[in-house]
Order: structure tokens, then sequence, then C-alpha cells
């Protein structure tokens, strides 16, 4: 599932388009995606840079759409390896009367809108923030996991909405939908209310960078529905280590199924 983006370059459409062919006939071997499949995915990419471009104004790379692109056809790959839901018991089936609850839907985002979800992993020796960023299809686009330094659990919770604006404007995604579970810091840079003091240059920055995008909107939601987030999050605390992803990690994959 190689990007190629390094040999790619931005050279020109016809350079790229190469690179894409043969980096789709790598994408066949390891799966049985129909080239329908696969060239209307790339399209619909395609388009909707074209829309960012003309409606917004928001220029793009030829290297971000392949990107996009694969992180979209690494989810329908890992989607085909889950059992099939014909059987009663994949259907999760149980007795009426042991019926529960036990999971949280990922409510999709308003048509081109991009949904963020933010959460951080705090110890008193160190931190990490989880950054996930998924589409009105429940793709994933590009997630990130970081170690932080913060003196205290809501600092750390600034900082993973500031790592969410961050990555979506590397990435041109726009317009946005900030979502954290901590109510604390949504109601802070939702209002005129003043921020923790240990977190008030991190609070002015994504205050700051919120008004780059064309549209910002800050959602407070119950923990059960980042659940996500907070995994990636613990995830880079557990190994020590910051990266950024583009297709869903194992780590968080039951919990994204479970949400869809």
């Amino acid at each position: 599932m190689d990007l190629r983006v390094n040999i790619c370059n931005d050279q020109g459409f016809l350079f790229w388009l190469e690179e894409w062919r043969k980096m789709d006939n790598i994408i066949e071997e390891e799966s049985d995606l129909s080239l329908f499949t696969r060239g209307t995915i790339l399209m619909w990419y395609i388009w909707k840079a074209r829309c960012q471009t003309y409606y917004n104004g928001k220029p793009f790379t030829n290297s971000a759409i392949l990107i996009l692109y694969n992180a979209h056809l690494g989810d329908l790959v890992k989607m085909r390896e889950r059992p099939l839901l014909t059987q009663p018991e994949n259907l999760g089936f149980v007795p009426p009367s042991s019926l529960q609850r036990t999971s949280s839907v990922w409510i999709k985002p308003p048509h081109l809108h991009i949904r963020i979800n933010t959460n951080r992993a705090w110890s008193p020796s160190k931190a990490a923030v989880g950054v996930i960023d998924r589409d009105e299809f429940g793709s994933l686009l590009v997630a990130r996991v970081l170690l932080v330094k913060s003196s205290s659990p809501i600092e750390s919770e600034f900082k993973a909405i500031l790592e969410g604006f961050r990555l979506a404007k590397s990435f041109i995604l726009d317009p946005i939908i900030i979502e954290s579970d901590a109510k604390v810091a949504i109601q802070v840079l939702s209002s005129d209310l003043e921020p923790p003091w240990s977190s008030s240059l991190v609070a002015l920055d994504c205050k700051t960078i919120s008004k780059s995008f064309s549209s910002c909107a800050w959602h407070h939601i119950p923990r059960s529905y980042n659940r996500a987030a907070h995994g990636l999050a613990q995830f880079a605390l557990r190994q020590n280590r910051s990266f950024t992803l583009s297709s869903i990690p194992d780590c968080i994959l039951s919990i994204i199924l479970d949400e869809m």
C-alpha cells in the first residue's frame, strides 16, 4: 500500500497518474477490490479537492489526494477482513432480556465536513494525545498520536485539540468539527470564559488557528463517544512514541468497527 509520495513530488498530473497506476497494481495484488472501485474512490477525492479549491479557495496537492485515497482503501480492505454479518452470532444477537447497549454509534458529520476527535492520556511523568479525522462516510482520513509535555490533565486536553487543528491544516481538511470529552476545554474555546492559568497559552493558540478555517464547530461529547481518540492516546503512552497514520491501526480497529 506504498503511497510513493516521495517519487510523485507533484511533478504534474500525467506523472502522478502513472505513479498511481503502479501503486494500484500493488494494491490489486493485495486485495480483491475491483479497478472500478479503486478508480471511483480516486475520482471522488479528486472531485472533493476540486470543490474545496473552487468554492473555498483551498489549494491541494497531488500527494494529499493520494494519502486520502490510500487511507480509504486501507479501511475497505480491513472491513472485508471482518467476519460476514450474515450470521446471527456475528450480528451480536442476544436474548431480549439481557439486551444492553454496550457501544456508542459514531455520528457522521454534515456533507463535506470533517469530524475530528481528540483526547489525551496523562500521567505525572508523561502525557500523550490522540487525534482521529474522519469524513462523512466514516472513513479515516488521517490520525496522529503525539507525546507532549503537560503539567496537568486539562492542559493536555487543550494540547490534544491544538494538535487536531494542526493535523487538519497540514492535510488541508476544511470545514471541520472538533470533538472532545473535556467539557471545560470546549466551554472555554466556544465562549469568552477564561481558561485555567496553566492552559492559557495553548487555549489562545487553539482560538487563533481556528479562525483560519472556513468553518469550525466545537462539540462536547460523552467519554464513551470518544473511545477511538482515547485509545490512540493510550497506545502512544504505552509505546512511548509519536507517529501519523493514514489507515486504521489495529489498536483501535475494534472500536472503529463497533462505532459504525
